[in-house]
């Protein structure tokens, strides 16, 4: 099977999951959620934050294996060639600094999640109660044709973003 095939069918499952397999289990799930987390802010606070990680984490480990085991398909890819990677490198000094760059920006990762965006949930939901544009209600929860649009001008609006704000 060649490539790209491969490439949107697993594109194609992981979105297929996030918009109908996840929203099911949420909604299954719901009041049981609440209950187990002490409330709607609390669900919602450290619920995205534990949902946000657990992507982060899963996703940051599943590309790590692939470049640290340097696989064909990644390999491809590479900007130099010539040169080994950074933790393969005949030259000690270039391997210290790749993993001191590595554990610090694990560092840095885990700070910018537990200090900013942790509380930067709650703060939003409060916020977001106070002008009432937040439901934790089960009668609120989007259908399926509003998670698709809405995700897809996410998306949009998010990439444009990420474009010009690294251009």
């Amino acid at each position: 099977m060649a490539p790209a095939v491969v490439n949107v069918s697993v594109q194609v499952a992981i979105s297929a999951v996030y918009l109908f397999a996840v929203p099911a289990i949420f909604r299954a799930l719901w009041p049981q959620l609440i209950e187990a987390f002490g409330g709607p802010r609390n669900l919602t606070g450290y619920g995205t934050f534990v949902f946000h990680m657990t992507q982060l984490i899963i996703g940051n480990l599943g590309l790590f294996v692939l470049y640290y085991n340097c696989w064909p398909a990644v390999e491809k890819y590479k900007i130099n060639k010539s040169k080994p990677w950074p933790w393969k490198s005949a030259d000690p000094e270039e391997r210290k600094r790749f993993w001191s760059t590595f554990w610090w920006s694990i560092a840095t990762v885990t700070f910018n999640n537990v200090c900013i965006a942790l509380p930067s949930a709650f703060t939003t939901y409060d916020l977001a109660q106070q002008i009432g544009a937040f439901s934790t209600s089960m009668k609120d929860f989007p259908d399926t044709f509003t998670l698709l649009w809405q995700v897809a001008v996410c998306v949009l609006v998010e990439d444009t973003m990420f474009y010009f704000c690294h251009r």
